[in-house]
């Protein structure tokens, strides 16, 4: 599936791996609840590293293809279709993350205040939200065409930018032989000082900020990807 060669989670779990190292996980099989889990391939990760899982996503597509994964694999996972901003799951989470710039996938900042106060009810205290945003800088300044070639399929890019809404557009057209396939993308550019706000109100106690695009994690005016890890 064209989805998993180019969403690939091995930093995500190189990041989960650091915020939990030396710490005891409450519980045998600690909970963790992904965000927009799409076809699942970081929640198998997860699973591997002794946590449980349950998996968050809207489309039924890429949560058929993730219950396909996990069945062939003998992996337990909850799978559930819904809105990531407007969601009530039961039961609580150590961990709750949300990867590949899903958040900005959230259009306006009142479903982003609905989806920290969702996250921060379902956290056990002291638990984390682990999530990533892509900048206005990588919006304003990534605008010219691109494609992704794999041995079997192109993917040819144009993005747009809407510097008055703050709204990015990606067309996709996805080429294998000679069939041809359309996607269209939008999301939300958010200012991070915004969204750390959000977090606070949402009662999260503390949050911290790396980027994780480039050669360091510190915070720059050109830093085009953003983790978060807020903690309840």
């Amino acid at each position: 599936m064209v989805y998993d060669r180019i969403h690939t989670p091995n930093k995500y779990w190189g990041l989960i791996d650091e915020i939990f190292a030396g710490k005891n996980k409450i519980g045998t099989k600690p909970r963790v609840l992904d965000l927009g889990c799409g076809t699942g391939s970081f929640l198998a990760g997860m699973h591997e590293r002794g946590w449980e899982i349950t998996g968050l996503d809207i489309s039924s597509g890429m949560l058929e293809r993730a219950g396909q994964k996990f069945k062939a694999a003998g992996i337990p996972c909850v799978l559930c279709q819904k809105d990531m901003a407007d969601f009530h799951i039961e039961g609580e989470f150590e961990l709750v993350t949300s990867n590949f710039d899903s958040v900005n996938y959230v259009m306006d900042i009142e479903g982003i205040e609905r989806l920290f106060k969702n996250v921060h009810a379902i956290l056990r205290e002291n638990g984390v939200f682990a999530f990533d945003v892509v900048t206005k800088y990588q919006a304003q300044n990534y605008v010219n065409p691109f494609k992704k070639e794999f041995e079997d399929v192109r993917l040819e890019m144009v993005p747009h930018y809407d510097q008055t809404s703050n709204i990015k557009r990606l067309e996709i057209d996805i080429v294998s032989g000679a069939d041809r396939a359309k996607e269209v993308h939008e999301q939300k550019m958010y200012d991070l000082g915004d969204i750390g706000l959000n977090l606070k109100a949402a009662g999260f106690s503390e949050y911290k900020m790396m980027s994780i695009e480039g050669k360091t994690r510190e915070i720059m005016d050109s830093s085009t990807r953003v983790y978060f890890v807020a903690v309840k």
